[in-house]
């Protein structure tokens, strides 16, 4: 699912502030690649199972940023719009 612009923008001011990433498959997507759907073919070998099985997968900050500025190549981008982008905010440790 894509983000909204709204979205986008909270994700930059994670991003910039130290936040970790994680990307989340759809139902959709995995359900996709279980059946060779269209676009599925370019998928990395490595990742499917982890798609498929709907795992979390920690993405890179620099992926996200390029992603909320548009700048991204299409099959990311394709990739992306597949599942739900979460963060986890820089953690604050009290000793």
């Amino acid at each position: 699912m894509s983000l909204t612009d709204r979205e986008k923008q909270d994700a930059l001011r994670y991003a910039v502030n130290g936040a970790t990433f994680y990307f989340v498959p759809s139902v959709e997507l995995s359900n996709m690649i279980v059946q060779g759907g269209p676009g599925t073919e370019e998928i990395n070998d490595t990742l499917r199972p982890f798609l498929i099985q709907r795992e979390a997968i920690k993405i890179e900050v620099d992926l996200v940023i390029r992603y909320c500025q548009n700048t991204l190549d299409s099959k990311n981008i394709w990739l992306l719009n597949h599942g739900d982008i979460k963060v986890i905010p820089q953690q604050i440790t009290i000793n």
